[in-house]
């Protein structure tokens, strides 16, 4: 459910994801969720993943419970989604590791097939192996980095956008922890 600062259920909410979404950790689903401005509307949309049958379905919402789009990717491990500007044209993208694989969908939940990493060979059947990456400005030079872990190393990509560009919900409200917003 959604509900608002005077606990009432928003409009559009409680969503059912997925009526056949299977309860793979002790009877748990294993869904990923972000929160962030997709289309530079000054409104968040929710974005969540989850493997459905070795395939990783990513789903967005508008922030009154719409369908914003459903997608689905071959796969088994991923990531929490993010949502930034990394290329600075305005909306945010959305990146997540698949596999070995870092993704990118745009704003509609389309592939950008032309800029993917791979982040290195692992073990795809081990429990332990959960793949994350971060944004964030680990050389204070203004740019985002995009930080993942992967093989047993840390590999470290320099994006180019400016750190204001990072729009999801994050403590003291930016990158530099100042409470300022821009």
């Amino acid at each position: 459910s959604a509900i608002d600062e005077n606990s009432n259920t928003l409009s559009g909410f409680p969503k059912q994801i997925d009526p056949q979404l299977r309860t793979a950790f002790y009877g748990k689903a294993n869904i990923k969720t972000s929160i962030g401005d997709l289309y530079n509307d000054q409104r968040n949309e929710i974005v969540l993943a989850y493997n459905n049958n070795d395939q990783i379905t990513i789903k967005a919402f508008r922030n009154n419970g719409d369908r914003v789009f459903n997608i689905n990717l071959p796969g088994n491990k991923f990531s929490e989604p993010l949502i930034a500007d990394i290329n600075n044209n305005g909306n945010a993208e959305i990146l997540i590791v698949i596999d070995n694989t870092i993704h990118i969908l745009d704003s509609t939940g389309q592939s950008d097939n032309n800029w993917q990493i791979h982040v290195g060979e692992q073990d795809l059947t081990s429990y332990m192996y959960q793949p994350e990456i971060i944004l964030n400005d680990i050389d204070n030079n203004g740019r985002l980095d995009l930080i993942s872990n992967a093989n047993n190393q840390i590999s470290v990509w320099e994006l180019g956008s400016p750190t204001d560009n990072l729009i999801w919900p994050m403590p003291d409200q930016n990158i530099q922890r100042t409470r300022v917003l821009p």
